[in-house]
C-alpha cells in the first residue's frame, strides 16, 4: 500500500509539472514571446520513464518501493527552473498613472489559475484549445498586436464626450460661453440660471436608453422630461388661499412662466414636457435677463437610479433690422429658385458673379454683402440660409460636396418614401445642425431673408413664410421666431424623401401654433419666389408695386435651373413626384412673364440667369463626381452664352 501511494504520488506530481509547463506557454503566447518558451529534456526523460513503470506494472499487483537513491535521482530530476514571469497588462484600458499598480486581466477566464489547476490535470488538453480560442478572438476583437504592447501602454485615455456629435465648438473658449451642460438625477429638480437674453436649444440625451438594444429596455429607460422657464424680473402673482383675507394672511407668491409670441399664432410656450427614449430630442425656449429653467424627470419605477444629459446652447436674440431707404442706397433683391440639381448650379452662378467683383476689388468678398434682401425656396433657401449664416459662394462651394452628401444621401424612392419617409426626419434635422448652428432667423440681420414653404395640412395649399424680420402686413402665414435649422428643414421637404415638421413635431420641441401643419418643399406653391419676393418688399416697406419697381428698386436678380421638357418623365421612374412637380416648369415661365411685364418700363432693373438642367448630382448622387460634373456644365454654360449678362450685373452690384 505504500509503495501505490508513493508511485501515484510521483504521478501526480509529474502532470503538475507539465501542466505548468502548458501554462507558461500560454502565458508566452499572450505576451507575444511564444518563440522564447524554453523547453528542457529532462521533463521529457521523466515523462518517458514514468509512462513505462506505469504501463509495465498492473494496477493490482503488488508495487516495489523505489531505493533511497533512485528516489533521490528522481526526486533530482523533477526539479525544474521557474520560467521568467511577464508582467501583463490590461488591452482594455491602460494604467492611469506609473503609481498605479498593474491590473492583471487574464483572457482566458477561469482556464488559467483558478478552477483550472484543481481539475485540470483531466482536461488540460481541452483547456490549451480553449485558451487559443479566446487569445484569437481577443486579437481579432481589440487589434492587439504583441510587438507594440510598449505603445499601448504609454497611449494616454482618451475621455468620451456624450456630446461630441452635437455642436462640437473648436472655439472652446466661445463653447463655454454660450453652451451649459449638465445631468438632472432621480426626482431633484434641477435649476439652471440663464443670464443672456435671447434663445436656446436645448439637447436631450438619456444615457441608459443608448445603452440597451431591445425594445423592452428602452421602455424601461424612458424618462419624461418637464421643463419650465421662470422669468425673475416680472410682476409676482398672488395667490389668495381664502376669499377676501388681507395680504398678510394666507398669501402665497409665486413667479409666473410666460410665453414668448410671435408672428400670428407661432410661439415658444416657455414650459411643458417631452418623453426622451434612445434618440436625443430638441427644446426651444425664450428666456429675459436672469431667468431661471427648471428642470425634472419622472421615470418607470424599475429604472433605477436615472438621470438625464441636457445641453443648453444660446441661439442668439432678436436683431435690429434696418428698414429706412436712403435716395442714395437703393434695393437689391436676389431671388433663388428651387433649382434642378440641389442648387449647385445656382451656387456655381453666385461664385462666378463673387468672382468676378473680387478681382475688381483687389480683395475677397462675400456676395451677400451685395443685396439688401434674398428670397428663396426648396434647395435655393439651402444656400440663402448659408448665406445668411456668413459663408461666402467661394467657402460654400468648397465645403458644397459634403453639405450634399449629408443631406441629400438617400435614394429618392417612391415605394420606400410613402411609408418610411419619416424614419430619416431626426437625422435630417441633425445634418441641419451641424451645417447652421442653432441660430434664429431673427438673430441675423443683413441681409433681409424670407424662405417660402407649403403647408400640406389645409384643403388647400398655402405659403408659409419663414423670415428674420418682423412684419404684420401679409396674407399669408409667417414667423420669425423659428430656429435656422428648423426652416431650413421645412422648405425642403420633399413628400416621399423626408417628412416635413407637423404639429405633433412643432408642439414636443416646444412651439406652438394653433392650426394643423405640415411642411413640405416651398415648390409646391412656387418654383421661383420672385413674385413672392416684390410683393413682401413692398408689404414692408409701404409700397405699391409700380413705385416700388420705379422708386426704389436698383436690381432684381433672378437665379435658377428646371427642365425644358418636364413632361418627358416616365411613370415608371422612381422619382414619380417629379411629375407633380414639372408643373412647376410652367409656373416658373408664366412667373417670369409676369416679370417682365412688371419691369417692361425698366429692363435693365430685372436680370434673370436661367441655366439647362444639367444630368449631374440629385437626390442619392451626392458623389464628388457628380458635383463636380455639375460644376463644370454651369461655369461653361455661363462663359459661353451669359458672359454679357454675367459683367452687366457685376457692373451693376459694384457701384
Amino acid at each position: 500500500m505504500v509503495t501505490k501511494v508513493s508511485r501515484k504520488r510521483l504521478t501526480s506530481s509529474l502532470y503538475d509539472k507539465l501542466y505548468m509547463r502548458h501554462l507558461d506557454c500560454v502565458d508566452h503566447l499572450c505576451s507575444g514571446e511564444s518563440s522564447n518558451v524554453d523547453t528542457n529534456s529532462e521533463y521529457e526523460e521523466v515523462y518517458e520513464s514514468a509512462c513505462s513503470a506505469n504501463e509495465s506494472s498492473p494496477p493490482d499487483s503488488p508495487q516495489r518501493l523505489p531505493a533511497k537513491e533512485e528516489r533521490a535521482d528522481i526526486t533530482q530530476a523533477i526539479v525544474y527552473k521557474p520560467s521568467k514571469i511577464v508582467q501583463r497588462h490590461s488591452r482594455v484600458s491602460p494604467p492611469t498613472s506609473e503609481d498605479e499598480a498593474a491590473v492583471e486581466v487574464d483572457p482566458f477566464g477561469r482556464y488559467s489559475f483558478g478552477e483550472a489547476e484543481r481539475k485540470g490535470r483531466s482536461s488540460w488538453k481541452k483547456n490549451i484549445v480553449t485558451a487559443f480560442t479566446a487569445y484569437a478572438r481577443t486579437n481579432r476583437s481589440n487589434g492587439y498586436r504583441g510587438d507594440n504592447t510598449e505603445e499601448s501602454e504609454n497611449r494616454p485615455e482618451v475621455l468620451y464626450d456624450m456630446w461630441a456629435d452635437y455642436m462640437d465648438s473648436d472655439d472652446s473658449s466661445k463653447n463655454d460661453e454660450n453652451t451649459i451642460k449638465g445631468t438632472v438625477y432621480g426626482t431633484d429638480s434641477e435649476h439652471v440660471p440663464l443670464k443672456k437674453r435671447g434663445f436656446y436649444t436645448i439637447f436631450l440625451r438619456n444615457p441608459k436608453a443608448a445603452e440597451k438594444k431591445t425594445k423592452q429596455d428602452i421602455y424601461l429607460a424612458r424618462v419624461k422630461f418637464t421643463y419650465k422657464i421662470i422669468d425673475c424680473n416680472r410682476k409676482r402673482e398672488e395667490v389668495r388661499i381664502q376669499g377676501n383675507a388681507p395680504p398678510e394672511s394666507g398669501t402665497e407668491v409665486s413667479f409666473v412662466p410666460h410665453d414668448i409670441f410671435g408672428d400670428d399664432s407661432f410661439c415658444l410656450t416657455n414650459e411643458g414636457s417631452v418623453t426622451v427614449a434612445a434618440t436625443t430630442k430638441i427644446v426651444l425656449i425664450c428666456a429675459s435677463d436672469d431667468s431661471i429653467a427648471e428642470f425634472s424627470i419622472t421615470h418607470n419605477p424599475l429604472n433605477f437610479n436615472p438621470s438625464l444629459l441636457y445641453k443648453i446652447v444660446y441661439g442668439g436674440w432678436c436683431s435690429a433690422v434696418p428698414l429706412s431707404i436712403t435716395p442714395k442706397v437703393r434695393l437689391r433683391v436676389l431671388s433663388l429658385d428651387s433649382c434642378e440639381n440641389l442648387g449647385t448650379t445656382v451656387l456655381e452662378t453666385l461664385y462666378t458673379l463673387e468672382t468676378r467683383i473680387s478681382a475688381i476689388k483687389g480683395e475677397p468678398c462675400n456676395i451677400a454683402d451685395y443685396f439688401d434682401v434674398i428670397c428663396a425656396t426648396g434647395s435655393g433657401a439651402l444656400l440663402a440660409l448659408c448665406l445668411l449664416k456668413g459663408y461666402s459662394a467661394k467657402e460654400l462651394k468648397l465645403q458644397w460636396q459634403s453639405i450634399l452628401s449629408q443631406l441629400f444621401k438617400w435614394p429618392h424612392s417612391l415605394a420606400y418614401g410613402l411609408i418610411f419617409d419619416h424614419l430619416s426626419s431626426s437625422q435630417y434635422a441633425k445634418v441641419w445642425i451641424d451645417i447652421l448652428g442653432t441660430d434664429f432667423m431673427c438673430s441675423k440681420a443683413r441681409p433681409l431673408c424670407m424662405l417660402t414653404s407649403t403647408q400640406l395640412k389645409n384643403k388647400e395649399q398655402e405659403l408659409f413664410m419663414f423670415r428674420n424680420y418682423t412684419n404684420t402686413r401679409g396674407p399669408y402665414a409667417k414667423t420669425a421666431l423659428a430656429p435656422m435649422w428648423l426652416a431650413g428643414w421645412a422648405t425642403t421637404a420633399m413628400p416621399t424623401y423626408i417628412k416635413g415638421p407637423t404639429t405633433a413635431y412643432l408642439k414636443e420641441i416646444g412651439c406652438k401654433i394653433d392650426s394643423e401643419v405640415q411642411f413640405a418643399d416651398g415648390k409646391f406653391v412656387s418654383v421661383n419666389p420672385s413674385l413672392v419676393a416684390l410683393h413682401e418688399v413692398g408689404d414692408l416697406y409701404g409700397y405699391t408695386l409700380r413705385t416700388l419697381i420705379d422708386e426704389t428698386l436698383e436690381i432684381f436678380l433672378s437665379l435658377g435651373s428646371t427642365r425644358e421638357n418636364g413632361m418627358q418623365v416616365k411613370m415608371r421612374d422612381s422619382n414619380t413626384w417629379q411629375i407633380v412637380l414639372n408643373t412647376g416648369t410652367t409656373s416658373d415661365k408664366i412667373e417670369q412673364s409676369h416679370m417682365t411685364q412688371l419691369f417692361e418700363e425698366h429692363p435693365e432693373k430685372y436680370h434673370r440667369i436661367h441655366l439647362p438642367y444639367v444630368r449631374g448630382c440629385k437626390h442619392g448622387k451626392t458623389d464628388k463626381e457628380w458635383v463636380d460634373t455639375t460644376f463644370a456644365a454651369a461655369a461653361d454654360y455661363l462663359q459661353n452664352n451669359l458672359s454679357s449678362s454675367v459683367d452687366a450685373i457685376v457692373e451693376i452690384i459694384n457701384k
